[in-house]
């Protein structure tokens, strides 16, 4: 294996580390906040190839469903090493399905940890959409949950007043 290509899977397996990480301690904080979490896992799709079963991934719209109060909110979480969510970063399906929920009063979008400036921030789905190719949205343009240590997932219902 060439060793770019070693380099490139090293640091795959540390941004999945990481992102699992960041999403414990997203868990954790709103477990602790009083916040209803049900992490929703990838699902697959059983498919014949070749007169054999076979297994497909299949992405889920997002990853969390929490409940607040009489509020429900939508989120998938996202662990970036920059300072700004790219366009590439954002997964039409996702964006779509929350879109649809968001319609009917529910808090959808990313929360994102942006790991350079310590700054976990919600981006409604509603900018998420409106996001145009090769622009990229910073921690300065959503809904500021705090630093990683010290965020309050409750701010997240309250984008919804």
């Amino acid at each position: 294996m060439a060793f770019g290509k070693f380099a490139r899977k090293i640091g795959g397996w540390k941004a999945q580390k990481e992102g699992k990480n960041w999403e414990a301690h997203w868990r954790f904080k709103c477990q602790r906040s009083s916040i209803s979490v049900i992490r929703i896992p990838d699902g697959c799709q059983k498919m014949f190839m070749g007169g054999r079963l076979v297994l497909k991934a299949v992405k889920s719209p997002f990853d969390w469903i929490l409940g607040f109060g009489n509020q429900t909110a939508f989120v998938d979480t996202k662990s970036i090493d920059a300072d700004r969510l790219v366009h590439s970063k954002i997964i039409p399906h996702q964006v779509l399905a929350m879109e649809t929920l968001a319609r009917h009063g529910n808090v959808c979008g990313y929360v994102v940890f942006f790991r350079p400036v310590n700054k976990v921030v919600f981006v409604n789905s509603n900018l998420l959409a409106k996001l145009s190719p090769r622009s990229s949205i910073g921690h300065e343009d959503g809904l500021d949950l705090g630093t990683l240590e010290a965020f309050d997932p409750k701010f997240l219902f309250q984008s919804a007043k």
